[in-house]
């Protein structure tokens, strides 16, 4: 017997079946919308030590060119220095393994023999603990089965042999199952389908599985490539070369920014930020690229242009692939806001900002909460309360200052009259005392029950 994942109206179905229908449930396609990427493949193939190889991929990552001769090479240009950056971040993950979140599994099942497909229970947090900290997983996310929460990165062993890695293709559902794929056949044999394992959590792909799913050179023929045109200044056909400057033509500064000599800019990053700016001037839609390696001060500069953005009073939309690209630009722009010396003191206003977004995951806290879209409307859903709203407030302002000497005898009115009933009630609940306290003395009288002609006894009924 062996089970398969039925993914009708997205919910896990384990259904034992026999032999006799396995290659009917290969054929039908249960699984298409979870097939599996090259870049998972590639991931899956590795072994601790291909991991932790810093040099791995260092022959075949080249310099990304600045001429490209068609679509299929511009795309294929970022291959191999997305799959050393998803290497990179595995390596980053193993080497802190000590911190990282992990699962107890309890139970785990198969799925899908063809695709590698489990589901498995994890155990759940102890209501009494308020302390205990249970990792659940996400879609996405990338986990290392272990036999045994590792303490150290010696404790996965040598490294000769493939790791045993999930990804998660569906999130803990109501009745507690996780559906992953894996990346050994043999783990019943490693591990045993019985035993306690550890999931631990390594990264989540989300972002790498979008952009190697845009990097498709076919899937991208067939979308609307203007932007990329743009960028490169080409048209996308085989043999046609295409130019692409990273140098951004010097703008004159413009008189309305003039403070962003109180940013500390450098001159390609105040350029960068002049010469957008100068673009939302002109009449024809026009795409500006800003590129640096790490630490160059991108994250500054894009935070800096959105302050002048916001200055020369330009509507502006600002996306990001992961939550926490978008939560620090968010947090620069906010402190470039509130901070009175940025800018040289230039009018922008924290009601001209929202920040939105999955509030889960974007662990929006703090100053955020000024601008987090849902955090807003709460705070307005009180303002606007009709029993304590804004309109409320002022009606009762605006009776006061036309009739304060009818206000102030309604207002004395209604303390004499709550006054009158707090006496009352106190009064109502001491009189009950009281006949409570008389029942109890009726109750506690002692009774004469005769026993013999000549003799009594005194009992007290309690």
């Amino acid at each position: 017997m062996s089970y398969y994942y039925d993914s009708d109206d997205d919910d896990v179905v384990l259904v034992q079946q026999g032999a006799g229908t396995r290659s009917a449930r290969a054929k039908d396609g249960r699984y298409s919308s979870w097939s599996q990427s090259e870049l998972e493949k590639q991931m899956f193939s590795w072994s601790l030590k291909d991991v932790l190889n810093k040099d791995l991929l260092k022959k075949k990552v080249k310099k990304i060119p600045t001429i490209f001769s068609s679509l299929k090479e511009y795309m294929g240009s970022f291959t191999v220095p997305l799959i050393e950056e998803t290497r990179a971040d595995l390596c980053s993950a193993l080497e802190g393994i000590k911190h990282a979140p992990a699962a107890e599994v309890t139970r785990i099942k198969l799925c899908s023999d063809e695709q590698l497909i489990y589901s498995f229970f994890a155990k759940k947090a102890d209501p009494k603990d308020i302390f205990q900290e249970v990792y659940a997983p996400k879609e996405a996310d990338t986990l290392l089965l272990t036999d045994r929460k590792p303490r150290h990165i010696s404790d996965l062993g040598r490294g000769e042999k493939p790791l045993v890695i999930a990804s998660v293709l569906k999130a803990e559902d109501a009745e507690g199952n996780t559906v992953v794929r894996l990346s050994s056949k043999h783990v019943e044999q490693q591990f045993g389908l019985e035993s306690s394992l550890f999931a631990v959590f390594l990264i989540n792909m989300t972002t790498y599985n979008r952009i190697w799913s845009e990097l498709d050179a076919v899937v991208a023929s067939v979308r609307n490539t203007d932007i990329i045109r743009m960028i490169v200044n080409c048209n996308p056909k085989v043999g046609q070369e295409c130019s692409y400057s990273s140098e951004l033509p010097l703008h004159l500064p413009d008189r309305a920014l003039g403070g962003l000599e109180d940013f500390k800019l450098n001159k390609s990053q105040k350029v960068a930020v002049l010469d957008c700016v100068s673009a939302m001037q002109q009449r024809s839609s026009s795409v500006r690229l800003i590129w640096g390696p790490p630490g160059t001060g991108k994250t500054k500069t894009i935070s800096t242009l959105l302050w002048a953005m916001l200055v020369k009073n330009h509507r502006t939309l600002t996306c990001a692939p992961t939550n926490t690209a978008v939560v620090e630009v968010a947090s620069r722009v906010l402190n470039l806001l509130e901070d009175p010396s940025a800018g040289s003191g230039k009018a922008c206003f924290l009601s001209d900002v929202v920040l939105f977004g999955n509030e889960d995951r974007m662990n929006v806290d703090g100053n955020l909460t000024k601008i987090f879209l849902e955090k807003r409307a709460r705070r307005l859903q009180k303002c606007l309360s009709p029993g304590s709203g804004w309109v409320h407030s002022l009606s009762s302002m605006i009776r006061i200052l036309e009739q304060p000497l009818v206000q102030y005898d309604s207002y004395v009115e209604q303390i004499e009259r709550e006054i009158e009933e707090d006496l009352a009630e106190k009064k109502r609940n001491k009189n009950k005392n009281k006949d409570n306290d008389k029942k109890q003395v009726k109750e506690d009288v002692p009774k004469v029950i005769p026993i013999m002609p000549s003799i009594y006894y005194i009992l007290k009924v309690h």
